[in-house]
């Protein structure tokens, strides 16, 4: 089920991930590394922030995490979710004309990712609560910090043994994973260890696709002996794993600082986000607000845990799949366009009419031109829908000029604002000096101007829904992959 991907997750350290059957997990991006998942991603883009402003897009590299950024009923969720738009309006607000419809695109990877995948181009920031560390200062900049009184703690639980002073870590196993601060930290504390002739802390490297919560997880269920995690992320999950003890005696790193990441010589950008790091600090009421709603109170992970979450998605995916085969649509763009339409609800009924999954006229579903009965079934509404879109393509976006991205682009825009519409607008485009063959950046902004932001806005959704969704069941592929290896050595783990 999809909704593995979400909250089952699989242990697996180092001597596991060296498996032969598990695939490689290679840090640099390859040529196509986001091919798949949207054209435009493809190859790598730098430049500072006025090249940003110029493409109408800042992407925001970040990771899957539990109360930072998840998908909850086929919704982004979260701290980093909240924050990503949060920037978003604040950096338009502060540009002004130039930057009124720049999107901020956040996308998720691996930890061990973000910052090769930033370095190399393709993505702008990280959201991903960053601690300044003097390894990481020497491979990309730093906003001013959103906190500077970070602790970072040991999490255990009684069986570990008391822990007072640093001398009593000596031959303790402890697991993190290798770009981790807390690695860092821990490596900091072994040179001290070493320095007084004592035995080193064990450290155990874990898999890159594990969170914080993951591990804390197999700690609290006896997997691993401890790990380390902030401080101000542990309020919830100490609550969900009550057996969980935090060795406050010992921090192994007080005072840090965590910030957003950037590209090097980036003076632009860095002016940007050193205003808003100090504009939205820690302790400031929109953060706060945000902490305690994810990090203090767990009402929503109670809800997390218990809603269908992206079930619903697998249900339907057979149908989606099915006819973007038929039709020649990337599945994913569908299920994504769905969402935007209805939520993945086949009860979902327009004012105009319009209903099921794909909120289509009962008068379009019988056009000659589409003739697909019983929408009110939902394989049906999904056939008719993409047909429909499969009609406004051929008819109206048929041309060489276009690629087939933005003929898909231009079809789901067309679905809302109408072919003509939208056409007339891509002519405007051309006498503007615009690129008519091209959405966003170009045509776009006439949509906004001429027929106000309903359109700009509903592309633009579906553009992070299927970032989110490609992405998120790309994650899913690998970690079935290691539970398999993982099921194959007799150990395995799962977030209840």
């Amino acid at each position: 089920m999809i909704r593995a991907w979400l909250l089952t997750l699989v242990m697996v350290t180092s001597p596991i991930a060296a498996d032969p059957q598990v695939a490689p997990l290679p840090a640099t991006p390859s040529d196509d590394t986001f091919a798949d998942v949207w054209p435009i991603m493809a190859s790598p883009m730098t430049g500072d922030l006025d090249a940003m402003i110029a493409r109408g897009e800042i992407r925001i590299l970040t990771t899957f995490s539990l109360g930072w950024y998840y998908i909850d009923g086929g919704h982004p969720m979260g701290i980093t979710y909240e924050n990503g738009r949060n920037f978003e309006a604040f950096a338009r607000r502060i540009l002004g004309a130039p930057a009124k419809l720049l999107k901020v695109t956040l996308i998720p990877v691996r930890r061990d990712q973000l910052i090769p995948y930033l370095v190399q181009g393709y993505g702008d920031l990280i959201f991903a609560n960053l601690t300044v560390t003097e390894r990481r200062q020497g491979q990309i900049a730093f906003s001013a910090p959103i906190s500077d009184d970070t602790q970072e703690l040991i999490v255990t639980t009684a069986e570990f043994g008391e822990v007072t002073s640093l001398h009593q870590l000596a031959g303790k196993q402890v697991t993190v994973r290798r770009e981790s601060s807390y690695y860092d930290s821990l490596m900091t504390m072994n040179e001290r260890l070493k320095r007084k002739g004592r035995t080193e802390i064990q450290i155990d490297v874990a898999d890159p696709r594990l969170e914080d919560e993951d591990l804390l997880k197999f700690v609290s269920s006896g997997v691993f002996q401890a790990t380390v995690v902030d401080k101000h992320k542990l309020p919830v999950w100490l609550k969900r794993y009550p057996n969980l003890i935090t060795l406050d005696a010992v921090p192994i790193r007080t005072d840090a600082q965590v910030a957003y990441g950037l590209r090097q010589h980036s003076p632009q950008l860095q002016s940007l986000m050193d205003r808003y790091a100090t504009t939205y600090r820690t302790g400031g009421h929109t953060v706060n607000v945000l902490h305690h709603r994810f990090l203090q109170d767990d009402r929503w992970l109670t809800h997390a845990r218990s809603s269908n979450n992206l079930d619903t998605l697998a249900q339907l995916q057979q149908w989606f799949q099915t006819y973007a085969e038929q039709y020649q649509f990337d599945w994913v763009l569908l299920a994504s366009f769905a969402y935007q339409e209805s939520k993945f609800k086949q009860t979902a009924r327009s004012s105009a009419g319009a209903v099921g999954i794909m909120q289509v006229l009962p008068s379009t579903a019988a056009d000659k031109q589409v003739a697909i009965k019983d929408i009110h079934k939902p394989e049906n509404n999904i056939h008719a829908g993409t047909k429909y879109l499969s009609v406004i393509r051929s008819r109206y976006f048929d041309d060489e000029a276009l690629s087939p991205f933005d003929q898909m682009i231009f079809s789901i825009a067309a679905y809302n604002a109408g072919p003509n519409r939208i056409n007339r607008l891509r002519q405007q485009a051309s006498q503007r000096g615009l690129d008519p063959n091209r959405w966003f950046g170009n045509v776009e902004y006439l949509a906004a101007a001429r027929i106000g932001s309903e359109t700009v806005n509903y592309v633009a959704n579906i553009y992070r829904y299927y970032i989110v969704y490609k992405r998120g069941l790309s994650e899913l592929g690998q970690k079935r992959q290691l539970q398999r290896a993982m099921e194959g050595g007799g150990n395995s783990g799962s977030l209840p």
